[in-house]
């Protein structure tokens, strides 16, 4: 078996490891987020009955919970974003490429 083919069957095997976690995790993180999202709705409406103390703690809580995970996802988006803009970028128009040429024939003729 040549370096390669070794190579391309390791990367090919890592990569349906890799894919196969990131969708049980992503599963995961739906679960927790939904669960979140009724204890905060039921917490709700039993403040809604009755203002307790405790009640009221455990809403902060499961919201600061709430918020930490969409915060995590937000992160993951804007740095997928900014890989995207890295990779693909904005493509140069036709003004700048005239602008900078026009820019260095005065540098030239100067």
């Amino acid at each position: 078996m040549n370096d390669q083919l070794l190579f391309e069957t390791l990367k090919l095997q890592i990569r349906g490891k890799t894919i196969s976690y990131t969708a049980w995790r992503k599963k995961e993180q739906n679960k927790t987020k939904n669960s979140l999202e009724k204890e905060i709705y039921f917490l709700q409406q039993s403040l809604n009955v009755s203002s307790c103390k405790e009640t009221q703690r455990k809403f902060a809580q499961k919201q600061n919970e709430l918020q930490e995970l969409r915060e995590h996802k937000m992160h993951g988006i804007a740095i997928r974003s900014k890989a995207n803009w890295i990779t693909r970028g904005e493509k140069s128009t036709k003004f700048f490429f005239e602008s900078g040429e026009k820019t260095l024939y005065k540098q030239i003729n100067s």
